[in-house]
């Protein structure tokens, strides 16, 4: 059950520019704000959840603020690759072996080499050497 809550004009001000920007009701983003703190109370040591309470600059070269920047970003990372796997088939990269070239990576393992033809703008397989019989 809700409970009203009497708050500062300045947090309905700063609640309402961040909900807008971010496309939530100003309850909502109040919410949200709450769910952020309770976690980083639960996550922070209290000397830098204190220190960013009261608006003080934090150094993020702290090594809990650090940690936690980089699971963010490799969890973003991680999250993104898995979600755009299955949408890009092939997928291409630099060809190691021949300069300029060009390797398709299919979704069923399959590598194929070739190079981008600009006029096209498409990939263009490489033609395979036939053995010559002498």
């Amino acid at each position: 059950m809700g409970m009203p809550v009497k708050l500062s004009d300045d947090l309905v001000r700063m609640a309402r520019k961040a909900a807008s920007d971010s496309k939530r009701s100003i309850t909502a983003q109040v919410e949200y704000w709450a769910s952020v703190g309770r976690a980083a109370e639960r996550s922070m040591p209290r000397a830098i959840v204190g220190a960013l309470a009261h608006g003080k600059n934090v150094s993020a070269d702290h090594p809990v603020l650090s940690f936690f920047e980089r699971i963010s970003e490799a969890s973003a990372r991680m999250e993104a690759e898995k979600k755009l796997s299955h949408l890009v088939s092939p997928r291409y990269q630099a060809d190691s072996k021949r300069r300029g070239g060009i390797v398709a990576v299919y979704a069923d393992g399959r590598r194929v080499r070739g190079r981008w033809d600009m006029k096209r703008n498409a990939f263009v397989p490489a033609r395979s050497k036939a053995k010559r019989r002498g």
